[in-house]
């Protein structure tokens, strides 16, 4: 009970997930799903959590799945072939960020045409000009900064301007400002380590200055994230989807 993020935890247990990433793909536009995963365990799981969303009634048909990427792997040769062979329309990735670079560039130089390929982290813009990003949709917990919001706005008025404004960066804002917070609902006059966990547990509206829409610390905690925003890379650029509104799923129990 005393750990806190900026924003609200994981659920511990890998069968609570959401339909979130099934419904993305849907929207989207894709029909046929391939799912392409690590050897790590968390990849697997990750990869498999979205599996068993997929199943039937969901209006999408799984049709090429693995998670047995070595780390090292930058030859996609084999799993190119396997996606062409399965039809899929739709990829979503559990890899690290160089693997799905080199896994999404292949695809187009090997003439595969996808509608969605949803890419698990890498908001940065360094990433704009490598091979195979071009297309790709990225979550991230908060509004994204072409929108702008409050919080980023007061978050690119003290950051450096030789340092990288990215998803890290501005995490890294977001957990001192909750930390702040935490201190001040304990009081500042003589805070204490019960006072901090316990008043900072009951803020029902906590946006950490405008980054996101206002969450329940308390109805939160321990949960699957429900609802995320989403950018999409086109043109050398990140655009909001969904009119920069978050896009949220439904929990559902799982089996991993």
């Amino acid at each position: 009970p005393n750990m806190f993020t900026f924003r609200q935890g994981k659920d511990r247990d890998p069968s609570n997930y959401t339909t979130r990433n099934a419904d993305l793909v849907k929207a989207l536009g894709g029909t046929k799903v391939a799912l392409v995963g690590g050897g790590n365990q968390s990849s697997a799981t990750f990869i498999n959590q979205i599996a068993a969303t997929m199943g039937p009634g969901s209006g999408l048909q799984l049709v090429y799945k693995t998670t047995d990427i070595p780390a090292d792997q930058r030859d996609f040769t084999a799993v190119v072939q396997r996606i062409r062979e399965s039809g899929a329309d739709a990829l979503i990735t559990g890899m690290d960020f160089l693997q799905n670079t080199a896994l999404s560039d292949q695809l187009t130089k090997a003439g595969v045409n996808l509608k969605v390929i949803v890419f698990p982290g890498g908001y940065d813009p360094r990433v704009l000009s490598i091979p195979g990003i071009e297309g790709a949709v990225f979550g991230i917990e908060f509004k994204p900064f072409e929108l702008r919001s409050p919080a980023f706005v007061e978050f690119d008025r003290w950051l450096p301007k030789d340092k990288i404004r990215n998803q890290i960066t501005f995490i890294g804002w977001l957990s001192a400002e909750t930390f702040i917070a935490g201190l001040k609902e304990a009081g500042l006059t003589c805070p204490t380590r019960k006072a901090f966990i316990t008043n900072l547990r009951l803020v029902k509206d906590w946006t950490a200055g405008g980054a996101f829409d206002p969450i329940d610390f308390a109805t939160s905690f321990g949960k699957e994230f429900q609802c995320v925003y989403y950018v999409k890379v086109q043109n050398k650029a990140f655009t909001p989807l969904f009119e920069g509104k978050q896009f949220c799923g439904k929990p559902v129990r799982v089996e991993v």
